[in-house]
């Protein structure tokens, strides 16, 4: 009993409806799109869901965004095969004669010959392959003969 001389009795009904809590891990070559909210940074990203039950639960996303950005033309002299998203880095060569000038041959043989020119290798022009056809236009027969003493 209380100063009063009353007693009290209080009940207390409790119930514990349970949250819940989940991470899971992903990568991405760029934009990570979650519950319609895009990610282009790597980090750890907690989404709060209300259960029917009024339980929230969180979702940890634990993301790795990749480096894949880079040169994405096998033209390119900085082609990167490892790129997904191109990063307008790519760099050409600017060749402002892309035709041979002075052509001219050496070291010829029966079977091959070297071809050479003034603008092979230059600052701005690289020479990785000229294909050079060969056509016959005519072959001069050679007989020879022995000759007789007179």
């Amino acid at each position: 009993s209380d100063l009063n001389g009353c007693d009290s009795s209080v009940t207390l009904d409790l119930t514990i409806n349970n949250s819940s809590s989940l991470t899971f891990s992903d990568s991405t070559c760029g934009v990570y799109v979650w519950d319609g909210v895009s990610y282009d940074s790597t980090g750890l990203y907690t989404n709060i869901y209300t259960g029917i039950n009024t339980c929230d639960s969180s979702v940890t996303l634990d993301l790795l965004v990749l480096g894949c950005y880079g040169c994405i033309d096998p033209l390119a002299l900085n082609y990167d095969s490892l790129a997904l998203i191109d990063d307008g880095s790519c760099v050409y060569y600017s060749c402002q004669e892309p035709a041979p000038t002075s052509l001219f041959s050496s070291d010829i043989t029966d079977t091959k010959a070297t071809v050479n020119w003034s603008n092979m290798n230059s600052s701005d022009c690289m020479v990785f392959k000229y294909i050079i056809k060969n056509n016959v236009l005519c072959v001069i027969p050679h007989s020879y003969s022995k000759l007789q003493p007179i």
